[in-house]
């Protein structure tokens, strides 16, 4: 291993989870399309991914959600919860 490569390696590590999927998430677009990934903006990127997935069926429907969180967060922060719901969804869709 190269000392750039374990350079990048600590780096990533010191990320946290969030951070350490849009890092995964670039090097896929990269992977996907190495020609074109770096010139695309953020918001190209999600224009593509959408046009791309746009015929797909969401695997649930917003309906199943209704009244999910009110006894759960009993004082914790509302945007922590959110963020951990997301982490706990992500670690769910990768496995």
């Amino acid at each position: 291993m190269t000392p750039k490569l374990k350079h990048i390696i600590n780096e990533i590590d010191a990320l946290n989870q969030n951070e350490k999927l849009k890092v995964f998430q670039y090097l896929a677009q990269q992977l996907q399309f190495p020609s074109t990934a770096s010139n695309l903006s953020d918001s190209d990127i999600l224009v593509q991914y959408l046009e791309e997935h746009a015929d797909q069926k969401s695997e649930r429907s917003l309906k199943e959600f209704k009244g999910i969180a009110p006894k759960l967060l009993e004082g914790q922060d509302a945007q922590n919860w959110v963020n951990q719901q997301r982490n706990d969804w992500t670690e769910r869709q990768v496995l």
